[in-house]
């Protein structure tokens, strides 16, 4: 039950079924722990994908900050962009989300 990886590939599939509460503890259980599993080619994954669940909720704010680092982890990741561009237009179209 330590591994990161498992939790995310668990978290993915949760996504993919829209049960997204249920993957929003797995993304927040991986970000509590030691990221074993993870390593400089896919730490990006996380904050990526953790962004794009919380666009799914609606939360963009909330998503724009964790979808910043997943770029900024890496810059060439275009559907990192595309979450991140979704996040900040529906930001803008509704500041109380």
């Amino acid at each position: 039950d330590d591994s990161a990886l498992t939790d995310y590939c668990i978290a993915q599939i949760l996504l993919q079924l829209g049960r997204y509460a249920d993957a929003e503890a797995r993304f927040e259980k991986i970000l509590r722990g030691h990221g074993i599993g993870f390593g400089h080619h896919n730490r990006y994954l996380v904050p990526v994908d953790y962004g794009w669940l919380l666009v799914r909720l609606g939360r963009y704010g909330d998503a724009i900050p964790v979808l910043l680092e997943g770029v900024r982890l890496r810059p060439t990741a275009a559907h990192a962009w595309n979450a991140l561009g979704v996040a900040t237009y529906n930001s803008a179209k509704n500041p109380a989300a």
